[in-house]
């Protein structure tokens, strides 16, 4: 399994290295921040949120090429995690992880190949876009069955779960 979330495909842009400083009390919540990534004017990329903390977005399916990089908070990992559900195996990968304590431009824009996205080829990108587009279909569905239902129902950027990423004391971890 990848070290990594993926949260929405979409273009990213010009390499742009943030002041990642440490993040105060009102720092902005995890859409603000994902919004604010640099994104590819074609409409290709996608962002993703690795293991080390780091939200990173690429210019699209057949590159490996970092365009942004954000560390997130603890809090802000949290709740990025709390848009869709997620396993324990989630939960355990990032305790204790603060992404603003990556500041190395090397590691930030040239990770691992553990900390960037799989290369596509034609064909398993537009396999991914087919699965995409029939998850949203379902979600669409779901949502207005739950409406028709007189139910509220959990669509994405909305708390799900209440996972605790603190570091644990006296872990084996």
């Amino acid at each position: 399994m990848p070290d990594q979330v993926s949260f929405i495909a979409f273009p990213p842009p010009a390499i742009y290295l943030r002041n990642l400083q440490k993040p105060t009390p009102r720092e902005p919540h995890f859409i603000t921040v994902l919004h604010s990534l640099k994104k590819d004017p074609t409409g290709e990329g996608c962002s993703e949120l690795f293991s080390d903390g780091v939200l990173r977005s690429f210019p699209g399916p057949f590159t490996r090429h970092v365009v942004d990089t954000i560390g997130l908070s603890p809090k802000q990992i949290k709740q990025s995690l709390d848009t869709q559900p997620w396993p324990q195996e989630q939960e355990d990968r990032f305790r204790g992880v603060d992404g603003p304590q990556v500041v190395d431009h090397d590691a930030l824009f040239n990770p691992p190949m553990e900390l960037r996205l799989p290369l596509h080829t034609e064909e398993s990108w537009a396999r991914l876009g087919e699965e995409i587009a029939q998850k949203n279909k379902d979600l669409v569905e779901r949502i207005e069955r739950g409406k028709g239902e007189g139910r509220e129902v959990n669509s994405c950027c909305r708390i799900i779960s209440d996972h605790d990423l603190s570091p644990r004391e006296n872990s084996n971890q």
